[in-house]
Parts: structure tokens; C-alpha cells; sequence
């Protein structure tokens, strides 16, 4: 419509004053339409969300559920590290994990519940790997930890290598970071310098591998459950064309907007990774002071029960009603 509207003039061979002039009714009077439209939108996405979460409400109860618990263990976990045998910066690196999980599993719900299956999709990556990691920091130490914190100057100095312009101030800033990282990749060696340089040293002793990718970071883990559906997600990141071809419903048209779709495999598999999080926070409490490990043990036994009978549940009452998707 606006294209039209901005070649409107040019069709008809005006001069570009009168075409500037054409161009500039056409959007004025274009712009109720583009009201409207964007009113349906909005209309669409609310009537969207009532029909999948009055679909599907218990399936987002025991997402609500887990996440609770997971919540309640973040928010205790800075009292009770001190004084205990818990080192800070294993329980700071905990507690950071457990708050982005948190985070990223409401905004899953968030893009579930709206009829964006896709998107959710593709912030469940970030959940997947947050538990991943979690789990690769627990079979570590406490020097993994400080690894793995200040392994952020090596990520942090790469990034900014690649700034295409900079100021004085933040060259200052810049030559810093590499000073740190230098520092860091003096004292872990060479490998510190990849990816995943934090975590080599564990990977060397435990694979044999120095230079890990993040599926030797999964070997070390007990979630090979979920790989498959990991790997899926990479289509819904990127802008590759298998992740465009998602955007076709069943009818073979390209959808836009929310789409009214069974969230049974994301609610699962968000079940599955946050429990894992709580879980693995109450191993390594257990660990290092077993004397105040007890309420851990308690909330990790009831995520455990929280996947099982979550998963059940939301599997038991998934229907698929089929792309009953419309574009907005």
C-alpha cells in the first residue's frame, strides 16, 4: 500500500513535486486503513491467547509451578551462602543461572500464551543451554566457577574488537578489557580463549578434549533427552530457510502473526529444564554444606516430582486442534 502510494505519482509521469504531492494524499489517506489493521492485530493476538490458554491452562499452571520453586531457591541462596563452607563465587554463579532462568522461562510462557510458538521456541534455546551449563558447572569446582565468570573478559573483549566505530573513552575501555584478557588467558592458557575456553580445563580432564565445543559441554551432562529438540531450535534463531518454511501453515500460507498451536513439547521441555536448575543447585548445596542442604534436597525432590507429574500432565492433556492460524 504505501509502495503504491510512493510510486503513485511516478506511474503517471508528474514531476516530482506533483509526484512528492500524490504520494503524500495516498499515505494520508492510507492512514485509517493502517489504524485498522493495526487494531486487528491487536484483536487477533488477544483472541489468540483466550483460546490457547483456555485450551491448555494447566499445562501453564505446572510451568508456574516449576518456576515458583526455582524462584524461591534464587532468593534464598544469597543469605544462605554466608557463613557457610559454600564458596561466593559458586554461589554467586548459581545464583545469577538460576535468575536467568527464571527470567527466560516466564518470557517462554509469555510468547506460549500469545500464540507464538516459534519465538518461544527460540528462547528456549537460551533455557536449554542455561541448564546445560549449570549442570557442567556442578561436575566442575570452584575454580570452574571463577573460570567461567571471568571468562566474561574474553567474550566481552571479542565483542568489542568488532565495534565499527569507537570513541577515545571507549578505546581507553577497550584496551582494558584486552589487558584483563590477556591477563586470564596467560594464567588458564590458550584455550581460554574459545567459546567455551572456561570450561577446557574440565573438558581435558573429564573428555580428553581441549578445546570444547558446547556438545562436549553436553557429554558431560545427563541431558541428552533434549538434544534433538535443541538442535530444532536453531532454525527458530536463525534466518535460515527452514526456520522461514515454519512460518507456513498447513494450508501452505505464510503466517505473521499468533497462531493457535498445542504448546505441549515447549511446556515440557521448559518443565524439564527449570526443574533441572533446581535440581542441580541442590546437588551442589549437598556438596559443600550438607548441614543446610536439607531445604534444597526438599525443594529438588519436589521438582523432580514437578517434571514427572508436569510432564505426564501436560502430555495427558495435550489435543491437537490443528493451524487454525490466521495472519496479522
Amino acid at each position: 500500500m504505501l509502495l503504491q502510494a510512493a510510486l503513485a505519482g511516478v506511474e503517471e509521469d508528474d514531476a516530482p513535486e506533483a509526484a512528492e504531492e500524490s504520494a503524500e494524499q495516498a499515505i494520508y489517506e492510507s492512514e485509517s486503513s493502517l489504524d485498522e489493521l493495526a487494531d486487528g492485530m491487536g484483536r487477533h493476538r488477544t483472541e489468540v491467547e483466550q483460546l490457547v490458554v483456555g485450551q491448555w491452562t494447566e499445562m501453564f499452571r505446572w510451568n508456574e509451578i516449576a518456576i515458583a520453586y526455582l524462584r524461591f531457591i534464587v532468593g534464598v541462596m544469597p543469605s544462605d551462602s554466608s557463613g557457610t563452607s559454600v564458596p561466593p563465587e559458586v554461589a554467586l554463579v548459581f545464583a545469577e543461572l538460576g535468575s536467568r532462568a527464571v527470567s527466560v522461562a516466564q518470557e517462554i510462557l509469555i510468547l506460549l500464551r500469545s500464540g507464538f510458538a516459534l519465538g518461544a521456541h527460540a528462547r528456549w534455546r537460551a533455557l536449554y543451554e542455561t541448564a546445560v551449563i549449570g549442570q557442567v558447572l556442578a561436575v566442575g569446582n570452584r575454580w570452574t566457577a571463577n573460570r567461567y565468570r571471568n571468562h566474561g573478559y574474553v567474550r566481552l573483549s571479542q565483542d568489542l574488537s568488532n565495534l565499527s566505530s569507537t570513541t577515545a573513552e571507549e578505546d581507553l575501555a577497550i584496551a582494558e578489557m584486552n589487558r584483563k584478557c590477556k591477563v586470564f588467558t596467560k594464567r588458564y592458557g590458550a584455550s581460554f580463549s574459545g567459546q567455551y575456553g572456561w570450561a577446557a580445563e574440565l573438558t581435558a580432564r573429564k573428555l580428553g578434549v581441549k578445546g570444547p565445543k558446547f556438545w562436549h559441554l553436553e557429554k558431560l551432562t545427563d541431558l541428552s533427552r533434549m538434544h534433538d529438540f535443541y538442535v530444532s531450535s536453531h532454525h527458530d534463531v536463525h534466518a535460515d530457510a527452514i526456520g522461514l518454511a515454519r512460518l507456513r501453515g498447513s494450508e501452505g500460507l505464510l503466517h505473521s502473526g499468533a497462531r493457535v498451536t498445542a504448546p505441549t513439547l515447549l511446556t515440557c521441555a521448559t518443565i524439564d529444564c527449570v526443574t533441572t536448575i533446581t535440581e542441580t543447585i541442590g546437588d551442589v548445596w549437598q556438596r559443600h554444606d550438607a548441614s543446610r542442604s536439607a531445604k534444597y534436597w526438599m525443594v529438588a525432590a519436589l521438582a523432580a516430582e514437578i517434571r514427572a507429574t508436569g510432564t505426564w500432565a501436560t502430555q495427558s492433556l495435550a489435543t491437537p486442534i490443528g493451524d487454525t492460524a490466521s495472519a496479522s
